[in-house]
């Protein structure tokens, strides 16, 4: 991983085996960020990803193997003190898209992320749903 400071955040640069969730959360732990947007493109493989079912109040989880570069259509999400919170979507080689929640991704090819600072981002569990989202009032 690479990292470079620009005038509006970072530019981060993953490198081929590194695990796309760790490597980031790690980074950020080391930068001390407590609030940024994330966004970028790039290639992944030994994707996982999740689904939140609202009529059952759980995650369905998925596996991507079958293909050893899945083009990375996008990452968008943001990061804080607890972690990364990512959505991202994917391509195989038949042109097939598929998306959904980070659980974990291998970079295949290089992995290309934008991160624009915020103030720090405080998230708060729902009560009725297995769901954490940003609370504007912290």
């Amino acid at each position: 991983m690479h990292a470079r400071k620009e005038k509006t955040g970072w530019i981060v640069v993953l490198e081929k085996n590194e695990e796309l969730k760790a490597a980031m959360e790690s980074w950020a732990r080391k930068e001390n960020i407590e609030g940024a947007s994330v966004q970028g493109i790039g290639g992944v493989t030994d994707v996982e990803l999740a689904a939140f079912d609202l009529a059952g109040n759980k995650w369905i989880k998925r596996k991507f193997s079958q293909c050893a570069n899945y083009e990375l259509l996008g990452i968008n999400g943001n990061i804080n003190k607890d972690g990364l919170h990512a959505h991202i979507v994917i391509s195989d080689l038949e042109f097939k898209v598929s998306g959904g929640h980070l659980l974990s991704a291998k970079i295949s090819t290089f992995g290309e992320i934008f991160v624009v600072p915020t103030e720090p981002i405080v998230k708060v569990k729902l009560l009725d749903i297995d769901l954490k989202k940003i609370d504007l009032k912290k």
